[in-house]
């Protein structure tokens, strides 16, 4: 190769590298930290029709977001009208998804949108307070303990990261999706080492997880949903979609191995059956 095709190739793969970092980083420019009103994106939005962004279905999981997952089982669970928008379409005002548009709002984050819809769409709660307290504590469960275990050996452990780079990051030009996979990957890391998570040793990241998924087995007991309603909550959708996202993701994962409570798996089905079997 001569020095001009050399030096074409070096401006090309640094122009990338600029591009993609600003692309994977990009959160620093939107609403989220600019303080600008989001915009909304539907052009003839229909009235009372939730227009969902969030990630599309891959890796053997109906999402590979908990929390998208979680709010989609919550639409369909209430009937309530809603449409999914490519991600890559909108910008999240949070830099997160999923996100919705409503009636010519942007709402973010997750639980805050069940809240606001389940306001809007007078939504009878059902539960009685201890359910109440209950429920909220199992989200955080799932949401702020066995999330990040979950995530862990996607992104920092190096055999799972194999996978994740497979299934997210195998796209177009291999200089580009490596420059983003690259990214990528740091930016989790650093957000697991200072979420405390990969300061710990594997075996300690692996025990807690074990400990998450015990304990939502044994308040899950014999009881066809975990809070001993007759219908599903928002309880069981993030249990589901916790439980789907350690049992079926389609990548090389210790944690795998550890989900034996027949009753989390029984539980797994029942809800995709409910919702998704159409």
């Amino acid at each position: 190769m001569d020095t001009t095709k050399i030096a074409l190739a070096i401006g090309a793969a640094v122009i990338s590298a600029v591009v993609v970092k600003k692309l994977v980083f990009k959160c620093k420019s939107l609403p989220c930290s600019s303080k600008q009103t989001p915009k909304c994106l539907i052009e003839h939005p229909v009235q009372d029709r939730v227009y969902l962004y969030q990630f599309p279905p891959l890796g053997g999981v109906r999402n590979a977001s908990i929390f998208c997952l979680k709010l989609e089982c919550f639409l369909k669970q209430n009937n309530i009208d809603y449409e999914v928008v490519n991600f890559m379409k909108g910008k999240s005002p949070t830099c997160q998804f999923p996100y919705i548009e409503f009636n010519g709002s942007v709402y973010a984050e997750s639980s805050a949108i069940i809240d606001m819809l389940t306001k809007y769409f007078k939504i009878e709660s059902k539960l009685s307070d201890e359910q109440k307290g209950l429920e909220t504590l199992i989200v955080r469960t799932c949401e702020d303990s066995l999330y990040y275990n979950t995530l862990y050996f996607r992104w920092v452990d190096d055999e799972g990261w194999t996978g994740t780079k497979r299934l997210f990051f195998s796209f177009g030009n291999p200089i580009l999706s490596n420059l983003f996979a690259y990214y990528a990957r740091r930016y989790w890391k650093n957000r697991l080492y200072y979420q405390s998570v990969s300061r710990h040793s594997v075996q300690h990241i692996i025990e807690q997880a074990v400990r998450d998924m015990n304990s939502l087995s044994a308040i899950l007991g014999n009881k066809k949903f975990i809070l001993g309603t007759d219908f599903p909550t928002v309880a069981d959708f993030i249990v589901y979609a916790s439980t789907s996202n350690v049992l079926l993701f389609d990548i090389p994962s210790p944690l795998r191995a550890t989900v034996t409570q027949q009753n989390l798996i029984d539980h797994m089905n029942r809800i995709d059956g409910m919702l998704f079997k159409n």
